[in-house]
């Protein structure tokens, strides 16, 4: 797994809330770190599902957010059940 880039994209997220420019290259990345389970299960534990719906619920017209925030749950949920719970109970 790529454990580095999954700390470094969820502490973008954490420290930069409102930078829309940033999620929607976050989500992007997290898109495709998610496709590997470990990567998934470690976004998932720092809090990545959270990040993104509250991301999606600030941003709700941008398209990219869409689309990316949306790619990316279903690449955190696909693999790990946990995920699964953390977006069913809205984070």
């Amino acid at each position: 797994g790529f454990s580095g880039a999954c700390e470094q994209v969820v502490q973008a997220m954490e420290s930069f809330p409102s930078d829309i420019e940033l999620f929607r290259t976050a989500c992007g990345a997290v898109l495709n770190l998610a496709m590997d389970g470990e990567n998934s299960r470690m976004l998932g534990e720092r809090g990545a599902c959270e990040l993104i719906l509250t991301t999606m619920r600030m941003f709700p017209n941008d398209p990219v957010v869409a689309d990316n925030g949306c790619a990316a749950l279903c690449n955190l949920s696909c693999q790990n059940e946990e995920n699964k719970r953390r977006l069913r109970t809205g984070g």
